[in-house]
């Protein structure tokens, strides 16, 4: 096995023990590579010298901090098998790219530390190729007729004109936007982001739509194979739509919709975000009006100036439906942590501390302190057997 084949299956171990974003942990492997985080998370190293590395690299962590992000990246040592993980992907036509690999997209880099570690990817596009000539087109998951009017015409356009369309696989403006771009390429043509593992298709109701994309394209995401679709993982996946692209489009959102967020964090990576109009009756694009109100977007009516915004680019289970999934609102009253552990909680019967932990990617005493703050939120309750998402 080559060196390059052991940094990758090094880097798909260390992409299973934390969840996505995790900035100490991108750190760690700039700094010492991720066979020495998975050295030092199975007790193989001492932390102090990993701590001495960060220290002598310039990063500002202390010791007791490092000590508890090593006792939250133990908790999965056990679910490590990389070379599972890349066989079983292989045979349905998934591969890993790692930072600096071939076909690594230099895009993904402007996030810092909480770029990705890696990205499996499914399909047959070049994630590098791809990321060259893009820009995203997002939107809310119940639109309009006029908004998925608009997204289909903006995605066929746009492809037709060799830019590749990035969104996040969803109902909606999300399916209306790949649609559209299948239909106006003969090459690959568009990009969806996904909240869980690349194996396992989410929404249900888009599997068909998604193995289309998959064939006209890529399907990514950072989460490890078998990983499920979760509230905070959807917003942690926005900053991948929204770095990979050269601009974003909002087509149709209300306040509280997922792209306002993308279209925010685009804005943060100095990307040029732009909004479809509405009717200013419309709730379904209210959030498109505050962006274009607050100056934080440009008024968008044609391919012609999408392509303007960045100076023209030719230079979940069964019975999974619309409603729950309208029911991921990244602008919930949760924080990213709350947010964790309520999506690791289950639902009927209740499980241990250290399995909610585990799940969550957090230490358990911190599962301890976040589950008391759901359960005055109303958002947990305890059983004989553990806690669980209150009913």
């Amino acid at each position: 096995m080559s060196v390059v084949d052991d940094v990758v299956l090094a880097m798909a171990d260390v992409m299973r023990l934390s969840e996505p974003g995790d900035r100490l942990l991108s750190v760690c492997v700039d700094v010492v590579g991720p066979e020495e985080v998975l050295a030092c998370v199975r007790g193989e190293v001492a932390e102090s010298r990993v701590v001495r590395a960060l220290h002598d690299a310039g990063a500002e962590v202390s010791s007791a901090d490092f000590a508890t992000a090593v006792e939250r990246w133990s908790a999965r040592v056990n679910m490590l098998d990389a070379a599972r993980d890349v066989r079983v992907m292989g045979k349905l036509g998934c591969r890993l790219i790692v930072r600096g690999g071939s076909e690594w997209a230099p895009a993904l880099d402007d996030l810092g530390d909480e770029r990705p570690l890696g990205v499996w990817v499914r399909g047959s596009g070049s994630l590098k190729v791809m990321a060259s000539k893009a820009i995203a087109l997002v939107g809310a998951r119940a639109p309009s007729d006029y908004g998925v009017s608009v997204a289909r015409s903006l995605g066929f356009e746009l492809t037709r004109d060799g830019v590749a369309v990035v969104s996040g696989g969803a109902y909606g403006i999300d399916s209306a936007a790949h649609e559209g771009a299948m239909r106006g390429a003969s090459g690959p043509a568009t990009v969806a982001f996904m909240a869980g593992g690349v194996d396992s298709l989410y929404p249900k109701g888009n599997v068909d739509l998604l193995r289309a994309v998959a064939e006209a394209g890529l399907i990514v995401s950072e989460c490890p194979p078998g990983a499920t679709a979760m509230r905070h993982r959807f917003l942690a996946r926005n900053r991948l739509i929204a770095a990979l692209s050269g601009a974003t489009v909002v087509v149709q959102a209300g306040f509280r919709s997922g792209a306002i967020n993308t279209a925010h964090r685009a804005a943060e990576l100095g990307r040029p975000v732009g909004a479809v109009p509405g009717r200013v009756t419309d709730p379904q694009s209210s959030g498109c009006h505050r962006l274009l109100r607050d100056g934080a977007a440009v008024v968008v009516t044609s391919t012609e100036e999408v392509k303007e915004l960045v100076g023209g680019l030719d230079a979940v289970r069964e019975g999974d439906s619309y409603a729950a999934q309208a029911e991921l609102r990244i602008t919930d009253d949760l924080d990213e942590r709350e947010l964790r552990v309520f999506a690791a909680l289950p639902t009927v019967r209740g499980a241990g501390l250290d399995s909610v932990a585990s799940k969550a990617g957090v230490t358990v005493n911190e599962a301890r302190s976040v589950v008391g703050v759901l359960m005055m939120k109303g958002r947990a309750a305890k059983d004989v057997h553990g806690w669980k998402k209150s009913s």
